[in-house]
């Protein structure tokens, strides 16, 4: 009995003392001047950051079941120098208040809510940033006299129709978020936080949900705080999900991350320039670390425009410079489609080939980088080189790609490309060597023509500097080799490739009325002085016609001053003359040689001796002791008989002794 009456009170008095306690704390409300609060406000502000905070209006309480304290006109003051008077101001800001914690003096906060927020963030030319709070303090003012303690968070916070400005001057960079809206919510400190946002990122639509830890877990190192996000925008959809052990620092990420999206190009609002539409696209990883000092991706996979690759990175923020450091593989890359297929500029020909415009190497001086490369096919252009292997220094501005190495067309490709940065104007360096690759395949490969066949060597090594592709051409210095032993042309593709209209190219090689014209061999040789390539030698033999090329090519003005001569072995054959090649590499043109066709000189060669050091190194690229073109490049030419037959053999006779020897080691350099 006893028990039902205490029940029975306990009943009746319990819901009057909650009464009592909303009616008390409505009072309390009521009796408050919170405007007492604004200078005290203001000054702990100025105190914390040497700025002036203005609250305009007044602090004013609507009472209801959640009572609220609202005000409008609220500005936080600039740096300075800023650009702008505030750093902030903000159109109304509205705090709805817990009213039992006000009966034993503690105010909490049930919902913030900002409305047109002006939020602008800028770091000037040197560098000062004005969310650097680092100025004068001043001296606290004396609030009034109220004991409310100040809040450290609110259960929810609402912000909507805000803008954030980010402008760094030193950096040439400039960024602007719009929040539409933002809604933060936490039961209490020890309560998950959850998050949803919608807006725009430098106009791009965003939107954003996440479940994260507790409040109160990230300031503790004793356990994960985990963390659950999707992100929508430009297209794209990226999920981060796993934990940050000390979320305060960033440090003990452990984070897997998804990210895909069905065109590339979309992303150009959000990256701030333009970025190429290769269509679809997808990436998944791993990240760990530790943002102050080091990151690491693992697990890469990665996809987009047929390609793939996969693989680890790590970033190194400490030291002078990041740094990156990764191993990579792919199935495919597709560099050509990578490239973005913007293809030539509409406008027509080019009057240059070799553009002029001034590098953009400050790249390559932000960041050092060692990574290595294996890939089953790399297709550049249409060529595939399979079996890729591919190393990437990068130190101080100077990028080492070595080793380059793989098989392009069944032939053996080994090299390495070095571009200096670190100096005024930029060096180059490149040594290529490509051994008995088959031409016809690379060529048809490229889309260039289908009207060779037979395996040549190629090897490139030359050196130059600039501060534009122009300018190192126009000072390259080296040497180009192409060596060709037996194979078959289509007998009108010289014509085409050469000879134009003129068809005296064409005669020669139609003239035993076949589709193909048998190739004995080919030489090329041009060694490269201050930008001038030299053609010493250039040989093509073939079953009808043996022709010597002479003169030169301007690597810096372009222009082409070439000669092309034939020496007819056929008796059917008694017109073909000299063809000179000039014009630009960007505009060929081609003409017979007007006073061999005076003295109607078909068949018959004048006299050109290549000296022996000219040969120097070309055997071993081609076809061995008995390639006849490096016979003929290597001793005098003789008249041919007036007869014209048999004048192949004739002709390259006279090579000069010791080629052989000379020349093995070409690659051993």
């Amino acid at each position: 009995m006893r028990f039902a009456r205490i029940l029975k009170i306990l009943l009746v008095a319990v819901p009057l003392l909650l009464i009592a306690a909303v009616i008390g704390g409505v009072a309390v409300l009521k009796s408050t001047d919170f405007n007492q609060y604004k200078s005290r406000i203001a000054a702990e502000v100025k105190k914390a950051t040497g700025r002036d905070l203005v609250i305009a209006g007044d602090l004013s309480v609507e009472i209801s079941l959640s009572p609220a304290v609202a005000v409008e006109g609220v500005s936080f003051a600039n740096a300075d120098w800023g650009t702008r008077p505030e750093m902030m101001a903000l159109d109304r800001f509205e705090a709805q208040i817990a009213v039992l914690p006000l009966l034993f003096g503690r105010l909490e906060i049930d919902r913030l809510v900002l409305v047109g927020a002006d939020i602008l963030l800028e770091v000037d030319e040197e560098g000062r940033a004005n969310f650097d709070f680092g100025g004068p303090q001043a001296a606290a003012t004396e609030g009034g006299g109220g004991k409310l303690e100040i809040p450290v968070g609110a259960r929810e916070v609402w912000i909507e129709n805000s803008i954030v400005t980010y402008n760094d001057k030193a950096a040439g960079a400039s960024y602007r978020a719009r929040i539409d809206s933002l809604t933060v919510k936490g039961e209490s400190l020890n309560d998950p936080v959850s998050l949803i946002f919608r807006g725009s990122y430098n106009e791009a639509p965003l939107a954003a949900s996440a479940v994260l830890g507790t409040p109160a877990a990230m300031l503790s190192p004793d356990n994960p705080w985990p963390v659950d996000m999707t992100i929508e925008a430009g297209g794209a959809t990226i999920g981060i999900k796993g934990a940050i052990a000390q979320p305060a620092t960033a440090s003990g990420i452990d984070l897997a991350v998804t990210g895909s999206g069905t065109e590339l190009g979309d992303l150009s609002a959000l990256a701030g320039a333009a970025v190429p539409r290769l269509g679809a696209y997808s990436l998944s990883g791993k990240l760990t670390g530790d943002a102050a000092s080091a990151l690491t991706f693992t697990g890469l996979r990665a996809g987009l425009a047929g390609s793939d690759l996969g693989g680890e990175i790590m970033l190194r923020l400490g030291g002078e410079r990041p740094a990156i450091a990764a191993t990579l593989s792919a199935e495919i890359l597709d560099l050509t489609a990578l490239g973005g297929g913007s293809g030539a500029d509409a406008g027509g020909k080019s009057d240059k080939i070799f553009p002029a415009d001034p590098l953009a190497l400050d790249g390559l001086k932000a960041v050092d980088a060692k990574l290595t490369l294996k890939a089953k096919a790399i297709v550049l252009a249409g060529a595939r080189m399979e079996n890729a292997t591919l190393g990437v220094a990068l130190n101080g501005g100077n990028l080492v790609v070595k080793p380059i190495q793989g098989s392009l067309a069944g032939g053996a490709m080994d090299g390495s490309v070095q571009l200096d940065a670190s100096k005024k104007a930029a060096g180059l360096t490149a040594k290529l060597g490509l051994a008995k690759v088959d031409l016809g395949r690379l060529m048809r490969e490229m889309d260039v023509t289908d009207a060779v066949e037979g395996h040549a060597s190629i090897m490139v090594d030359v050196v130059g500097a600039g501060q534009s592709v122009a300018r190192i051409m126009a000072g390259l210095n080296g040497e180009a080799s192409f060596v060709m032993g037996k194979g078959r042309m289509k007998s009108r593709a010289l014509n085409t490739l050469i000879g134009g209209p003129t068809q005296v190219l064409s005669d020669v090689f139609s003239g035993a009325d076949s589709d193909y014209t048998a190739i004995n061999c080919a030489v090329v040789r041009f060694p490269v002085k201050q930008g001038v390539a030299t053609a010493e030698p250039l040989v093509l033999d073939t079953e009808v016609a043996a022709f010597l090329g002479s003169g030169t090519v301007n690597l810096g003005s372009e222009v082409l001053d070439l000669t092309i001569d034939p020496d007819v072995k056929k008796t059917t054959v008694s017109a073909a003359v000299p063809v000179n090649i000039d014009g630009t590499l960007a505009n060929p043109s081609y003409s017979l040689d007007k006073l061999a066709v005076a003295r109607k000189v078909g068949g018959v060669l004048g006299i050109v001796l290549f000296p022996p050091a000219a040969i120097i190194g070309l055997g071993e690229l081609g076809a061995g002791d008995d390639n006849p073109c490096l016979q003929q490049a290597g001793g005098g030419q003789k008249k041919a008989d007036e007869g014209g037959s048999g004048g192949a053999v004739e002709t390259l006779k006279g090579a000069g002794k010791g080629i052989t020897e000379g020349i093995k080691g070409l690659f051993g350099q």
